[in-house]
């Protein structure tokens, strides 16, 4: 029994002394193949980075869309004042006509009291 046990550690010893001295090498039993998982990762990466780019075009169009607005604000305005500008433009043309029309008739009947005058100093003088 003591001599089993002493062989035993011995043989013990050199298993793991070649163990130990032994170059790692791969082989069937230790090699693991990664290749799918690598190019799954490499697809996760690429979808990560078409997101990305999404994002950064919505960005840009949120921004353009923005941009936009403001310009369509200001063009509204400028609408406005031209529609005020025109409203004071019609109402003054309105006035004018009204007073061209009153200026008229100022007109014909002076001509009328003239005329009156002319004719009752000729006929009477």
């Amino acid at each position: 029994m003591l001599q089993h046990q002493k062989q035993m550690r011995v043989r013990e010893a050199e298993e793991r002394q070649a163990l130990l001295s032994r170059k790692f090498t791969t082989n069937e039993d230790t090699s693991i193949f990664l290749d799918p998982e690598l190019q799954h990762h490499d697809k996760l990466g690429e979808a990560n980075r078409h997101v990305d780019e999404m994002i950064g075009a919505g960005v840009s169009i949120l921004q353009g869309i923005r941009d936009q607005g403001s310009v369509l604000k200001g063009a509204r305005k400028r609408v406005q004042d031209l529609a005020n500008t025109l409203g004071l433009s019609n109402t003054v043309m309105r006035m004018i006509e009204r007073r061209s029309t009153q200026d008229k008739y100022i007109l014909f009947a002076g001509m009328v009291i003239v005329l009156l005058c002319l004719y009752f100093a000729l006929r009477y003088l």
